[in-house]
């Protein structure tokens, strides 16, 4: 996440050229408009049925808490994790909805450096205003529930299958893309159809990266077993 957010937000040196550097400020400005929009008026509303069912799992001892989430909610696991422990911070409306708010921030850097690294900076740009603006991004970003995670997720491991093929031969970068996309699939278990689909992109390339589609798979299944 850090690493997607920084490849957006550094300082553009003076020697880059401007052509490279306004994609990289209009993403900037789209990731600070989305933290606008999900903290406007964030805690205004009560919490509603999914989200109480959310802070349910995890308004418990820890110990309960984790054998909830490791018995009974393994889908978005990942979000109640971290629920469990941002419950024990504060308790209010709207500084619950920080969390879920955090990564719909995060997920618009992240969505620029998947743009650029598959059409170029400007079409980064481009998808990281569309994703800043879209209506059920700030939704989601708003709710105390997993979503806007899964989102960031999704796109981190695109992001990392289009690193992973950079050097297909790396063992490190092909366990990093199964490990990624295990967490995507926890993170709700639809995201396993696109991390389904990425494979599939992956095998459209000649020659395939065996390796690579061996490797990450392997990790993949490993993780995602349990």
């Amino acid at each position: 996440m850090a690493r997607a957010a920084a490849e957006v937000l550094d300082a553009p040196s003076a020697r880059e050229p401007v052509a490279e550097r306004w994609p990289r400020r209009v993403a900037a400005t789209a990731t600070a408009l989305t933290a606008v929009l999900v903290l406007f008026q964030a805690g205004d509303k009560s919490l509603w049925y999914d989200e109480a069912f959310s802070i349910g799992i995890v308004d418990r001892p820890f110990g309960d808490a984790l054998w909830r989430i490791a018995n009974w909610e393994v889908n978005q696991s990942p979000f109640f994790l971290l629920l469990a422990g941002w419950w024990r911070l504060g308790q209010g409306e709207a500084f619950l909805r920080l969390l879920p708010g955090l990564f719909a921030v995060l997920s618009v850097p992240a969505m620029f450096v998947l743009g650029r690294r598959v059409l170029g900076g400007p079409a980064g740009a481009v998808a990281a205003v569309l994703l800043a603006c879209h209506p059920l991004s700030v939704q989601w970003g708003q709710q105390v529930r997993g979503y806007s995670l899964v989102l960031l997720l999704t796109t981190l491991t695109a992001v990392q299958v289009l690193r992973a093929m950079e050097v297909p031969q790396s063992r490190r970068a092909a366990v990093a893309t199964g490990a990624v996309a295990a967490a995507a699939t926890y993170g709700h278990f639809f995201a396993a159809l696109a991390v389904a689909a990425l494979g599939g992109w992956i095998l459209l390339h000649r020659p395939v990266p065996v390796r690579l589609l061996v490797r990450a798979g392997v990790a993949y299944t490993v993780l995602v077993v349990p």
